[in-house]
């Protein structure tokens, strides 16, 4: 870590709900290499997670709009976050619609 941020620096994308800075001068290493760590500014508010992916996909909830198509399919083709109650045929064509 002291290499990476020392040689090269980080760039830090601040997510909802969190106060990245208060995260980086609490952590003595952040907070000694603080120049070289960038705090990009969120823009458009996001609050898509993997959590509430997989909360949708248990619910059989469309996640269409939450996440590219090509994740879409790689998640049902896998039957990622499938459970025995929950099958990839209840929710792949409501979930493509």
């Amino acid at each position: 870590l002291h290499h990476i941020l020392g040689q090269f620096g980080c760039m830090v994308i601040e997510r909802t709900g969190s106060d990245v800075w208060e995260f980086l001068l609490s952590h003595d290493i952040l907070y000694e290499y603080k120049e070289n760590i960038h705090v990009v500014k969120q823009v458009i508010y996001n609050d898509i997670s993997s959590t509430k992916v997989r909360l949708f996909v248990k619910r059989k909830m469309s996640i269409k709009y939450l996440v590219p198509d090509a994740v879409m399919r790689y998640i049902f083709d896998n039957s990622l976050y499938a459970t025995k109650l929950t099958r990839k045929r209840d929710y792949v064509s409501f979930a493509f619609d």
